[in-house]
């Protein structure tokens, strides 16, 4: 990681040399002598393949050359040291910048959080903080999962259980049911759900279905959704669309 970075803050000759590794494919539009200092890191990690592990590289660049002619010296490519400023002459404009040890540690950084989201997919959330929420158990296949309740498409709903309103989770088509038993039911009976993480097609997001028993039917506990997909065509309970959309991710899976 630091030889990397290293070989990102080297300037053009930096930039040309993950080009030859394979680390950068292309630089863009921008001359490669214009790019920031901040600006090396981010070049080089944005082009990186979704898969690539950065791995160290020791690049070897060449002391400083002065290139006589004209009324202007041109000075290319001072090797960087952390412990004094790099000053660089980039052209006849005599631009000259200095990188300094703040700007060293703010790249390094900013490379350390890109190359860790890159890598491992973990966002920078701030700090973290445990708080108590309210959670509750349903049924998937024969076991229980816990879940949090936490947006309902319908306002009526969510004044009830005090949770959120979202009248945009209304126009959520196709999730997968969550079965809640209406009315009578058999003894220790919970909502039902027809997926869990780790099913090709779960989702935090559920269509309600309001489930009742007819008369004359005893009630079983009801622990798949098949179950009560056969249970309604034995004409033994009714299934209806409530048109309601839920936000209860499943937290936890129970064996």
């Amino acid at each position: 990681m630091l030889e990397l970075l290293d070989l990102a803050l080297g300037g053009r000759a930096g930039v040309v040399a993950m080009t030859q590794a394979g680390l950068l494919e292309q630089a863009g539009d921008r001359p490669l002598g214009t790019l920031d200092d901040l600006e090396l890191p981010r070049l080089a990690l944005r082009f990186l393949p979704p898969d690539h592990t950065i791995r160290p590289l020791t690049v070897s660049l060449p002391p400083p050359l002065t290139v006589t002619g004209g009324s202007n010296p041109r000075e290319w490519e001072s090797p960087y040291s952390p412990s004094t400023p790099d000053t660089r002459i980039w052209g006849d404009s005599m631009r000259r910048r200095t990188i300094t040890a703040a700007a060293v540690v703010a790249a390094a950084a900013a490379l350390a959080a890109l190359a860790t989201a890159a890598t491992t997919g973990m966002l920078p959330l701030g700090p973290a903080a445990h708080t108590s929420e309210t959670t509750y158990l349903g049924y998937y296949d024969g076991h229980k999962d816990v879940f949090l309740a936490t947006d309902t498409s319908s306002k009526t709903q969510a004044a009830a259980m005090h949770i959120n309103h979202s009248a945009a989770l209304a126009a959520v088509k196709g999730a997968p049911r969550q079965f809640f038993i209406m009315g009578r039911s058999a003894p220790g009976q919970l909502s039902v759900f027809g997926s869990e993480p780790g099913e090709a097609d779960y989702n935090p997001l559920w269509e309600e279905i309001a489930v009742t028993w007819k008369a004359g039917a005893k009630p079983v506990l009801l622990v798949k959704d098949d179950q009560i997909d056969g249970l309604a065509k034995q004409g033994k309970l009714t299934e209806r669309d409530l048109h309601i959309v839920l936000n209860a991710p499943i937290t936890r899976v129970l064996k």
